[in-house]
């Protein structure tokens, strides 16, 4: 770690005493004494074993109040704590995500007066970064060593170097938390932090749910009231099991697992033994408990309800059919509370939480007016406070702001391309103004509409001397597909073709010399037919496709080949690069940027709650969905057997080659983290090193209908944005809301998703950031880069392959997106919108959402 500003290693922290751990009647009393001997705030820290307890109790507290020192306590010692709560009593209690260990230190009776949250002022700050490590390296100037935050602190005895961490993560709060207070009085936020403090400090916790089996992730795919009794006997057993043995119940059997039995239970115990799709580390050795569970499931009595109402608002994206004048409400008041937010230097969800913002919407107070919608927020969790009206535009009079969004009739969607043509109808924006006709030149005078014909892939193979094609040139893998894709749409007339653009990241040897012009060659097109080549590291060839796109809609071009190859088998990534030094020397970048695996551990530092256990599984989902999408026969249609060559001779490139159906949580568990001791990625929750090419048409709309090629896909909109080199994941966060304002969409109108898994977090912050749930069945519904594989420069065109097949699967869903994160700090994004799109399909949909929704 360095100083960005001088280029020197910055220092490491170092606990300022050995580290003891309090665990006997002798050292509590005197931890007593020195705690309640000491002055000023008292900086608290818990640590738990999520993932690996049932419970969610500390396991260690840790304590540091000036004149008092640090204090290292084991919970689990002492059956009471209520000495040590007397001598914190008064105290401001500081606190770094005070969320998440307020809960286990009220369990044992550990109760804050007062507390400051420095992730949460660091938020109110404007802090990109707000991990712990991050802040005290932004404030201090020190590097916090953080790497067992996920470990299992049921651990006895702890390792040495894990209570060095420890003691570390309040031996430095105090500094933060007065930095932090320094900066909140010169921003003027003191009042607004103090609000958003005591909030966390009383926020209650939410009651248990009546029937918590419900929370199976994919049990709403069990269908019939039997079936959900066999999930409901299922998990029951598992949480009796792990409550008595103390184990996180998804660490026995997984809830795939689970909801795997219920959809087809077993007719008997052996066969419940033998589906494969039933693993776990306890499936086999406590198979009778499971078997039990099963007969108890399809022998009862009270079945469960298959509908059961809920006080939950349905998402946003339904809206538009399921309550028009509240999607209208949502849409206009968002933009000005972002605006609001912005100008602040708030982050929206803490100057106006979402959920209130979305209640009021969807259910207005019944006489509108500044004071009654204030109510209506103040109800639902709003906190106005003294500093909001100080401002000019106040988050509060949405009704005042823009009343006629709140009361104007509902009227149809136009696209964006439609409303920009009635703008200029009407004289609001005017004509487009070109020089008068040259003879010979056809004149451009309005932007053509960019459709997808079509798209073909290889199978994607390992990368090295053991892939299937090791003895396979990369420029022959790309002219496969680009043949396929020519030969499958036989009506296009070869010297049609306006241009070729194919990608590669490391353009030398079999993929260099400008691929795309010796490729149109090789693939047999006329020698008038040009071509180029094009680098954008992994989104290649997404770039192939909207710089094609961007011809096309001025009207150069009415036909393109793009796609994009990587053999990174002969050509690893970065191979033969020669990094200008002053990216280093000059501190310009990190160099963890350089290092792709880096970069995704950085996320999980910025991100605490993106844990390994939530990459894990959205790795193991993918995986499954890739392994059902091939059964189903959804992936096949699009790849081009390739012929290959290795030692044993001659075969033939049908399938992917590094799918693993067969993964488990166990599995990924056990697996090293090659780019950090301790860290969170791995091979498992990673895309694997790939070889492989992909290939499109892109054509304008008018010259698909004239040559009656099919068009599976129009183009909406495309944007890429950039970011800290450091965290290139976070990528397509920001391209995405560009494309989307670009098109005039918000994120709760696209009903489909390809989303590029370079590493499973990576995906998992974009959903996050969006508040999309990581199991969300819009989401990557065939699996994704993590099973399929990701040959860098190829993978864009792959992304949209699936979406376009998904398209026609789903004439409900009218708009999608593919999105990718490009090493170096980029991401790059596309809307397209689905030419099947049937309103009547998506009312339907829209209605059978809504009876599930109320339990009707």
């Amino acid at each position: 770690m360095t100083d960005p500003g001088e280029g020197r290693p910055l220092p490491d922290a170092t606990p300022s005493q050995p580290v003891e751990v309090v665990d006997d009647l002798e050292a509590y009393q005197d931890a007593v004494r020195r705690i309640a001997a000491g002055s000023g705030p008292i900086a608290v820290d818990a640590e738990r074993a999520s993932g690996f307890r049932y419970s969610q109790r500390a396991y260690l507290i840790q304590l540091y109040r000036r004149g008092s020192g640090t204090v290292v306590l084991d919970p689990i010692a002492f059956d009471d704590l209520s000495e040590l709560a007397e001598a914190m009593r008064g105290a401001e209690w500081v606190l770094h995500a005070a969320s998440q260990d307020l809960p286990c230190l009220l369990e044992v009776g550990l109760v804050p007066d007062r507390v400051f949250d420095t992730e949460l002022g660091a938020r109110l700050l404007g802090f990109e970064r707000v991990g712990l490590g991050a802040v005290v390296e932004k404030l201090l100037g020190l590097h916090l060593a953080k790497e067992h935050s996920a470990a299992d602190w049921s651990t006895r005895p702890l390792p040495a170097p894990w209570l060095v961490y420890a003691a570390l993560d309040v031996e430095l709060l105090l500094d933060v938390r007065d930095r932090e207070a320094e900066l909140l009085v010169e921003q003027g936020k003191t009042e607004i932090a103090d609000q958003e403090f005591e909030s966390v400090r009383t926020k209650e916790a939410r009651p248990a749910p009546a029937e918590p089996w419900r929370r199976l992730s994919g049990v709403h795919s069990v269908r019939g009231a039997r079936n959900l009794a066999v999930a409901r006997a299922l998990w029951q057993a598992r949480d009796a099991y792990a409550r008595e043995i103390d184990s996180a119940p998804g660490r026995l059997v997984p809830d795939a697992s689970l909801v795997a039995v219920a959809r087809t239970p077993p007719a008997s115990k052996r066969e419940l033994a033998g589906m494969r799709s039933f693993s776990g580390r306890a499936s086999r050795s406590e198979i009778d408990r499971w078997w039990s569970a099963v007969e108890a499931g399809l022998a009862a009595a009270d079945l469960p309800a298959t509908r059961v109402p809920s006080e939950t608002l349905p998402p946003p994206r339904s809206w538009a059919d399921r309550n028009p004048e509240a999607d209208r409400r949502l849409k206009a008041a968002r933009p000005v509370v972002a605006e609001i937010a912005e100008s602040m230097s708030l982050p929206a969800e803490n100057l106006l939480p979402p959920e209130a913002l979305r209640r009021v919407a969807w259910e207005p107070p019944a006489e509108l007016s500044e004071a009654t919608i204030a109510d209506g927020l103040a109800a639902h969790g709003a906190r106005p406070g003294r500093s909001w009206p100080r401002h000019k535009r106040s988050p509060m009079p949405l009704y005042v702001l823009d009343k006629r969004s709140w009361t104007r009739p509902d009227r149809p969607r136009r696209s964006p391309a439609a409303d920009s043509v009635a703008a200029r109808r009407a004289g609001m924006i005017p004509e487009a103004r070109f020089p008068g006709p040259i003879e010979g030149v056809e004149q451009v005078t309005e932007r053509s509409e960019v459709v997808f014909v079509d798209g073909v892939r290889t199978p994607f193979g390992r990368a090295g001397e053991k892939g299937m094609y090791w003895g396979t040139r990369a420029d022959d893998l790309v002219v496969k597909t680009m043949v396929e894709l020519l030969e499958r749409n036989p009506q296009l007339p070869k010297d049609r073709v306006d241009d070729v653009a194919i990608a590669a990241t490391t353009q030398q040897g079999d993929q260099g010399l400008t691929l795309g012009r010796t490729s149109a060659i090789l693939a047999g097109l006329p020698q008038t037919v040009p071509g180029y080549a094009i680098d954008r590291m992994c989104a290649g060839a997404m770039t192939s496709v909207t710089t094609v796109a961007g011809a096309i809609a001025f009207g150069a071009y009415d036909v393109a080949i793009a796609g994009g190859v990587e053999h990174m088998g002969h050509h690893p990534m970065g191979f033969d690069a020669d990094p200008n030094p002053r990216f280093v020397s000059e501190r310009l970048v990190g160099s963890d940027a350089l290092v792709m695996g880096r970069t995704a551990e950085r996320i999980h530092d910025r991100f605490p709650h993106l844990t390994k256990e939530r990459s894990d599984r959205f790795a193991m989902r993918s995986q499954h969905k890739a392994a059902a999408a091939y059964a189903s026969g959804d992936i096949q249609p699009d790849l081009v057997p390739v012929a290959t060559r290795g030692a044993d001779g001659w075969g033939l490139a049908v399938r992917d080659e590094l799918m693993r159906p067969e993964t488990t949580m166990e599995g990924l568990a056990q697996l090293r983290t090659p780019f950090r001791p301790h860290g969170y990625v791995t091979a498992g929750n990673a895309s694997g090193l790939n070889d492989g090419a992909t290939a499109s048409l892109i054509a304008s709309e008018d010259a698909a209908k004239e040559l009656g090629l099919p068009v599976k896909m129009k183009l909406v909109s495309f944007a890429f944005a950039g970011v800290e080199p450091e965290i290139m994941g976070i990528g397509p966060i920001p391209s995405t809301e560009k494309a989307l304002r670009k098109a005039g969409l918000s994120i709760d109108d696209i009903g489909l998703f390809e989303l590029n898994e370079a590493y499973a977090v990576q995906v998992i912050s974009l959903l996050d950031h969006f508040g999309i749930d990581d199991d969300d069945p819009r989401v990557n519904p065939w699996g994704g880069a993590i099973a399929f594989g990701h040959p860098l420069a190829s993978s864009g065109v792959r992304l949209m392959i699936q979406l376009a097949r998904q398209f026609e699967q789903h004439p409900e869903v009218r708009y999608g997106l593919t999105a990718m994160c490009v090493g170096l700090g980029q991401g790059g994004s596309v809307v397209w919108e689905n030419p099947h799109f049937d309103r009547k399909a998506a009312k339907k949909a829209g209605a059978v959402k809504a009876r599930k929704g109320s339990g009707k």
